[in-house]
């Protein structure tokens, strides 16, 4: 079977780790600047830009945005494919 692509993560950085990678907009991101220092660190996600996410008379609010590098991902991926069935459950 094919290892997880970044070993040594925790269950928190995991999390937000596979949910950027599977297109997520960072909701578990924002709430875990841990998650995403550590996994900024090991190269696992990188900057991708900034979305507005609000703007009034007091100024605008951006949101960070991330994502897996193509190779990354695409061992991530295979990882996947090795250790799920097509619905999701584990093998």
């Amino acid at each position: 079977m094919t290892k997880f692509p970044v070993p040594g993560l925790t269950k928190s950085q995991r999390e937000v780790f596979e949910d950027i990678g599977s297109g997520g907009f960072g909701n578990l991101a924002s709430a875990r600047p841990k998650a995403i220092k550590r996994l900024l660190e090991v190269g696992a996600i990188v900057e991708a830009g900034k979305t507005l996410v609000h703007q009034d008379r007091f100024g605008e609010v951006y949101r960070t945005d991330y994502a897996v590098p193509i190779p990354l991902h695409m061992e991530w991926c295979r990882w996947c494919s090795d250790n799920y069935d097509e619905e999701g459950n584990p093998k």
